[in-house]
């Protein structure tokens, strides 16, 4: 039976999945309102990508580097995702300031009818006393 690929990229795909799950497990789990969790997962796509092109390339005879970067490049290319995204401004800190605020819909109208309510300014009459003066 003939192979697809070398046995040199199998050994080196299934090393590179068990590192991917783990890095995957650890961006979940860090509490920082799912950005780890958002860049990894596009380095982690990136990564994939790129493999699938190597392997596509050279099915039979890996390269070095290749079978290197099928193991550990979701080492680097998570490294510089986090990097880009750090300069991109792309921060867990600020990321939520740029969206606009949200108002449930009760609220609009509770805020709408509570200024209709209102008098008007200069339409305000003065109080009238109770002893008629």
């Amino acid at each position: 039976m003939t192979r697809l690929v070398a046995e040199r990229w199998q050994s080196a795909f299934v090393r590179g999945l068990i590192l991917q799950m783990a890095l995957l497990i650890l961006a979940s789990l860090m509490l920082d309102s799912g950005y780890s969790l958002r860049v990894y997962c596009v380095s982690l796509v990136i990564q994939l990508f790129m493999t699938s092109v190597l392997i596509w390339r050279r099915p039979m005879e890996p390269t070095t580097f290749a079978v290197a970067f099928v193991k550990y490049g979701i080492v680097l290319v998570a490294v510089l995702g986090f990097i880009l995204a750090s300069v991109l401004g792309l921060h867990a800190s600020t990321w939520w300031r740029q969206l606009p605020p949200k108002q449930s819909p009760s609220m609009h109208h509770r805020i709408h009818s509570a200024n209709s309510a209102m008098p008007e300014k200069g339409s305000e009459k003065a109080p009238v006393k109770a002893g008629g003066e």
